[in-house]
């Protein structure tokens, strides 16, 4: 745990360039008022559909990166934990 908070005070995350991640480009349903008709009750529902399956497949996607990004923190910090504890060993 020691390692963790020296790693974070040489290498702060604000000194790294943030990634810029594109928002959700998904078609909202058009008509939000009031529905009359069945026609367009139906148009709505459909684009509505449409706007969640775009929506979901947007945040799916961005939970597979940050998984992957995740994964790679995690072994560099291992790697960095296992370098710090052998050289600590070797030196005692």
């Amino acid at each position: 745990m020691k390692y963790i908070l020296l790693l974070s005070l040489i290498f702060p995350l604000s000194v790294y360039p943030h990634e810029t991640v594109l928002p959700a480009d998904c078609p909202m349903p058009g008509n939000t008022g009031r529905i009359i008709s069945q026609i367009e009750n139906e148009m709505f529902q459909a684009e509505l559909i449409l706007f969640e399956r775009c929506m979901f497949d947007y945040i799916r996607n961005q939970q597979q990166f940050s998984d992957v990004h995740q994964q790679a923190a995690q072994l560099a910090l291992d790697e960095w934990n296992d370098y710090l504890t052998t050289r600590i060993q070797e030196q005692n």
